[in-house]
């Protein structure tokens, strides 16, 4: 990890809810900006964007998906 470098951000309390839904957390540092992606396909190339682009505070942050309409998805977390 260099100088100024988040930590790669790592999902915890992952649960799938009777509902539907999904949801998870994952912890942020200060001074960098998180952004949710998501993908149905790994085969298709590009990935959706989940949520607007949120400023890392040092705490965590709880998203929530409805993947009803989904057999499978995929997430991942972009760290600037």
């Amino acid at each position: 990890r260099l100088m100024g470098e988040p930590l790669p951000p790592e999902f915890i309390n992952l649960m799938v809810l009777p509902s539907g839904f999904i949801t998870f957390s994952f912890a942020t540092e200060a001074g960098h900006t998180y952004q949710v992606k998501y993908k149905n396909d790994l085969n298709l190339p590009g990935w959706g964007d989940l949520t607007e682009p949120m400023p890392g505070t040092g705490d965590i942050i709880s998203i929530q998906d409805d993947i009803t309409a989904q057999p499978q998805r995929f997430y991942r977390i972009e760290v600037r």
